[in-house]
């Protein structure tokens, strides 16, 4: 199963578009499972975490959903679309590669 390991580098590429790389929404914090509001020294205790993949494309889309700029709004929210179908797929592969990973255990062909 594919996993995101969490960088200080990839918290600030992440950050919200407004803030150059010093703030996160809520909804990207709820991601990676730090409460509202964070408190001190939050980052050092998700660092070296592992997230799905599912979540850090949504982490990535969440710092994207706000900005002062409308049209930026426009694209991030055809984005964050985007990128929930993506995740959405991904979590159905996922589904899909453990049935077929059972399927195939249970019916063992000799070759």
């Amino acid at each position: 199963m594919n996993k995101h390991i969490i960088t200080d580098k990839w918290l600030v590429e992440n950050a919200t578009l407004r803030s150059k790389g010093t703030a996160w929404t809520k909804a990207q914090l709820e991601v990676v499972g730090v409460d509202w509001p964070p408190r001190n020294g939050w980052k050092n205790l998700i660092i070296g975490k592992k997230i799905s993949i599912e979540d850090a494309l949504r982490f990535k889309n969440y710092a994207n959903k706000y900005s002062s700029n409308k049209n930026t709004i426009k694209k991030s929210n055809k984005r964050q679309k985007k990128m929930d179908i993506l995740a959405e797929i991904l979590h159905t592969v996922k589904g899909l590669e453990i049935i077929l990973k059972k399927f195939t255990e249970d019916f063992e062909v000799e070759t």
